[in-house]
C-alpha cells in the first residue's frame, strides 16, 4: 500500500485528488480543522475510512466524527501500538471490502442498462430469431 504524508489541510486536500482507501486524520491541523476535513472525504469518497486522531479529545468532537462516518477516533499519544497496528489494519479491510462491493454493484448497474437496450452479448441475437 502507498503511503502520502501531509502536513496541513492544504497538502491533504491536494493528495485527496486521488482515492485513498484510509486516512488517518488529526483534529488539529493547521490550517484547517480535522472535522471540516472529514466531511470531505466522506463527501468525495463515501467507501475512504476515516480514523481519527487527536491530543485534544473531547466527547463532542468524537461523537460529531462518528457521527460524520469516522470509523474511530483515537487519542493520542497512542500507548498501543499494537492497538493503533490493529484498528488501521480492520478500517483497511472494511475499505477495501466496500469499495468491491461498490464496484460489483456499479457493474451490476451497468449490465441491467444495458441488457434494457439490447446490448448484452447474446440478447440481440435472442431478439432476431
Amino acid at each position: 500500500h502507498d503511503l502520502e504524508v501531509a502536513e496541513n489541510g492544504a497538502q491533504a486536500r491536494d493528495a485527496l485528488q486521488e482515492y485513498f482507501h484510509l486516512v488517518l486524520l488529526d483534529l488539529k491541523l493547521p490550517d484547517t480543522d480535522g472535522i471540516t476535513l472529514l466531511k470531505e472525504i466522506k463527501d468525495r469518497y463515501p467507501t475512504t475510512e476515516v480514523v481519527i486522531m487527536t491530543g485534544y479529545s473531547t466527547v463532542k468532537s468524537a461523537v460529531e466524527a462518528i457521527q460524520l462516518g469516522a470509523y474511530d477516533y483515537m487519542e493520542k499519544p497512542f500507548e498501543n501500538l499494537d492497538a493503533l497496528e490493529a484498528i488501521l489494519e480492520r478500517a483497511l479491510s472494511r475499505a477495501l471490502a466496500r469499495r468491491e462491493l461498490r464496484d460489483d454493484e456499479e457493474l451490476t448497474r451497468r449490465k441491467q442498462v444495458l441488457k434494457s437496450v439490447g446490448f448484452v452479448a447474446g440478447e440481440r441475437e435472442k431478439k432476431q430469431r
